[in-house]
C-alpha cells in the first residue's frame, strides 16, 4: 500500500462511545486505528506518515480509516 504524510491535529471526538481522529490542514478527517497511546492529547499537531486502509470495516461512520505507519 502506498502512505502518505500529513500534518494535522489530534482531535477527541465524543460522538457514540467516542474515539480519537486526526484532521489535517485542509480539514479532512481520518480515523486512526493504531494511534500510539502518547498521541492521545486532544489538540495536539502532529506530522504522521499514514496509509490509508481501504478495506478496514468500523461502525464509526467518520473519517477515512488509516494506518500511522511513523510519526515524523
Amino acid at each position: 500500500m502506498k502512505t502518505k504524510v500529513i500534518t494535522g491535529k489530534i482531535i477527541w471526538q465524543d460522538i457514540e462511545m467516542g474515539f480519537w481522529g486526526i484532521i489535517d490542514k485542509n480539514g479532512k478527517e481520518y480515523l486512526p486505528m493504531n494511534l500510539p497511546a502518547h498521541l492521545e492529547k486532544n489538540g495536539l499537531e502532529v506530522k504522521l506518515e499514514i496509509e490509508e486502509m481501504e478495506d478496514a470495516m468500523t461502525m464509526i461512520m467518520w473519517g477515512i480509516p488509516v494506518r500511522v505507519v511513523n510519526v515524523c
